[in-house]
């Protein structure tokens, strides 16, 4: 079994997820600019290109900015194996966040496995680790988060007194898709709640 390296969540891994869609949509803005003269201020390449950044941007955000993360999601799953055996129960894979918690390289505080049993929620991250009874969640319930305001992303929010957290599915490698799926995931996670079943 490969082993897992001393630190999954690093900020060379946060930074990644920020640079590869910059790297990719930059060149636009460049060549766009570079091309833009005073004395033809409305010439349509240099406007398509300036148009086409941010665009470009979007789509590169959406597809690559979650860099790693497939090997963050093993490699977290292989340390889980390693001290605890096979989870019993369902399992997500997330980047998740206390109250308070404020990042600019990225809205998660750490990534996380949260296994759902019948009865209980256990969230198994590189550095926070804790379980929470079922019957402690008042709540399950969609949050805005940065990744929110360009419509990629947002929290599901546990609410449960001083242990609520909110999680962001990283399941898939693509922002969009997580962001697909997060209303009908927050749905069965409500369920779950009320029912223990999930």
């Amino acid at each position: 079994m490969p082993v897992v390296s001393r630190n999954i969540w690093t900020n060379g891994r946060k930074f990644m997820g920020n640079l590869v869609p910059g790297l990719l949509s930059f060149p636009f803005a460049a060549t766009g600019l570079w091309l833009w003269r005073p004395d033809e201020p409305l010439a349509i390449m240099p406007l398509a290109l300036l148009a086409a950044f941010p665009l470009c941007g979007w789509f590169a955000l959406a597809f690559f900015g979650l860099w790693s993360n497939g090997a963050m999601r093993t490699e977290l799953g292989q340390r889980y194996g390693r001290e605890r055996g096979a989870a019993s129960g369902s399992v997500l894979f997330a980047g998740i966040a206390r109250p308070g918690f404020r990042s600019l390289l990225d809205p998660h505080e750490d990534i996380a496995l949260l296994i759902f049993y019948p009865e209980e929620l256990e969230v198994y991250g590189e550095k926070l680790q804790f379980r929470i009874q079922r019957s402690h969640i008042q709540r399950v319930a969609l949050r805005p988060n940065t990744h929110s305001w360009i419509g990629l992303g947002g929290w599901i929010a546990f609410e449960c007194g001083e242990q609520s957290f909110v999680a962001e599915s990283r399941q898939n490698d693509a922002l969009i898709a997580n962001r697909w799926e997060r209303k009908r995931l927050a749905k069965g996670l409500e369920r779950w709640r009320e029912t223990g079943v999930i």
